[in-house]
């Protein structure tokens, strides 16, 4: 919805600064991202209440989560940077999050260390899965990024039911 209202008001700003227009083009792709959008809120929304809080590697789905009613309750890595120092402390204090929470399934990604990842896993007994946020799509396309990193999160918490 966001980059659907910057799509939207690209051509009075392109017209301004340089006359020519894309209202057409941008309409189109404004519709395009309401639509993605929509498809991505039916996907997440149909995620029982009860499973749709999520730990991540680092802070990097907050805006996600946000647009989508998901919950994110805790960090592996405790800042956006995968350079954030995690002690024992984080470590039981995000076990204990998770436990609270119910959560099921760990979410990481490229520089999120995987002997932490193993050792939450372990004393969790949560499934870990492993993101692509950093990763462009062959097609580089934004619809295929959304969807698969969208698809991936739902069918992981869809699949720890229970």
């Amino acid at each position: 919805a966001a980059a659907a209202a910057v799509v939207a008001a690209l051509p009075a700003a392109v017209r301004s600064a340089t006359g020519a227009d894309i209202s057409g083009p941008a309409g189109e792709s404004a519709t395009a991202l309401r639509a993605l959008d929509a498809d991505i809120a039916s996907r997440l929304s149909a995620i029982p209440a009860a499973d749709r809080a999520l730990v991540t590697g680092h802070e990097s789905l907050g805006y996600l989560a946000d647009r989508y009613g998901l919950d994110v309750v805790g960090t592996v890595t405790p800042s956006l940077s995968s350079q954030g120092q995690v002690s024992a402390a984080h470590l039981a204090d995000l076990e204990r999050a998770m436990e609270k929470a119910g959560v099921r399934v760990l979410f990481t990604e490229s520089g999120v260390s995987d002997a932490l990842a193993q050792a939450i896993r372990d004393e969790t007994g949560a499934t870990v899965v492993e993101l692509g946020i950093e990763t462009v799509p062959s097609d580089g396309s934004y619809t295929t990024y959304i969807e698969d990193l969208s698809g991936r999160i739902s069918s992981a918490l869809t699949d720890a039911e229970g």
